[in-house]
């Protein structure tokens, strides 16, 4: 989907992940508004700090606390919503959810408690929903909405989801190697599985409520570096999704391809050139 853009290697204080587009000129949508950068957070902030700034998480954050303050700043404005760090999530006291957001659908939901039984039920790509439009999915009760920012590339290559529940990590994408693995796996059998889709793809993350950001964290620093990653989180069940896009006509031929002209000339085709 994206060139192979590879991300600097992870700090010890930062995350980074292939999402950090800000760094990649032309790559990161541009924000709606431009916003100035934010005073850096304070490694050791007082509980008032935590009040006042919506992309501090608590000390034992879970991925519910980031789908808080994703919902928060979006509610906030695209002013807000902006980030100013190049990375999902930035690690510290407290950690900093550092990501640009940009919410598939509105409003964004709580995240769900459990997710490991619906995914037992199917392998296949899961739809998700981004500002670009949603994927085709397969999985008859998981739907996710992308809360973080995407290129617009993403809605045309395949969709990857990961996972993160108390069972292990569902892989779900179309590629082969993901439908024949559909259960739970460890973080790294999980990135070994993404290392062999070829083709291009976005990776998106989401995770149960009460995960452990760490946990989170440890998914997304297994993801390859050439792949796209956003976060994501699951929809209620019996959300109303958007139709698939309808397969465009233009430039097809209903009838075949027509015959050549009497002044065109015909080529050839020599079977020993073709065999070299």
């Amino acid at each position: 989907m994206l060139p192979g853009v590879r991300a600097p290697p992870a700090s010890a204080s930062r995350v980074t992940l292939f999402a950090l587009f800000a760094a990649c000129a032309g790559t990161q949508p541009e924000p709606v508004q431009p916003t100035a950068a934010a005073p850096p957070a304070s490694r050791a902030a007082p509980a008032s700090s935590l009040a006042s700034n919506s992309r501090l998480l608590p000390q034992r954050a879970t991925f519910a606390d980031v789908v808080d303050a994703a919902r928060a700043l979006d509610l906030a404005g695209a002013g807000q919503a902006e980030g100013d760090e190049g990375c999902l999530i930035e690690l510290g006291t407290p950690a900093r959810f550092a990501a640009d957001v940009l919410v598939g659908a509105r409003p964004l939901p709580d995240v769900p408690v459990e997710l490991a039984s619906s995914l037992e039920k199917a392998a296949g790509p899961a739809v998700v929903v981004t500002a670009w439009g949603a994927s085709v999915g397969e999985l008859p009760e998981v739907a996710l909405n992308a809360f973080t920012t995407t290129t617009p590339a993403s809605a045309r290559v395949a969709a990857v989801s990961l996972f993160v529940t108390t069972q292990g990590v569902f892989v779900r994408g179309a590629a082969m190697p993901l439908r024949a693995n559909p259960e739970a796996l460890d973080v790294q059998t999980a990135a070994g599985l993404l290392a062999q889709v070829l083709e291009p793809a976005i990776v998106y993350v989401t995770a149960e409520r009460r995960t452990p950001l760490d946990r989170v964290i440890e998914v997304l620093r297994s993801v390859p570096n050439r792949f796209e990653v956003a976060l994501a989180v699951a929809l209620p069940k019996g959300t109303r999704l958007p139709a698939p896009p309808a397969r465009s006509s233009e430039l097809l031929c209903p009838e075949g391809l027509p015959a050549p002209g009497d002044d065109e000339p015909e080529g050839s085709l020599e079977v020993r050139r073709c065999a070299r």
